[in-house]
């Protein structure tokens, strides 16, 4: 199913927060950033999830990818935030939007 497809891909990763606190582990562990404070090493993972939620957990995968292949330190919030939403696509969760509307409309 096409929009269920759709749905899994573009959700929130916010609604799959094992998954993006895991994802932001391994960025943080590749930068090296450990400090040995487990408490704060959790509260900077709590941080850039609550940040990073509201975007599909494949763009944070990508933007990721591209900060461990291209930078020589960890990238601000702001900054990955940036490269989250260029992952992301221009117009793709506005697309997903219209298209889940119409079709909703369409079965009713």
């Amino acid at each position: 199913n096409l929009v269920k497809s759709l749905t899994d891909v573009l959700q929130p990763a916010r609604e799959r927060g094992p998954e993006l606190e895991m994802e932001i582990g391994k960025l943080f562990a590749a930068f090296n950033i450990y400090t040995g404070d487990e408490g704060k090493a959790r509260l900077q993972i709590a941080v850039w999830a609550e940040d990073l939620g509201e975007f599909p957990l494949y763009a944070v995968r990508k933007a990721a990818r591209w900060a461990r292949r291209g930078e020589e330190r960890l990238p601000s919030l702001s900054a990955f935030i940036s490269d989250v939403r260029l992952a992301v696509g221009s117009g793709v969760m506005e697309r997903r939007r219209l298209l889940v509307g119409w079709l909703n409309g369409r079965a009713g």
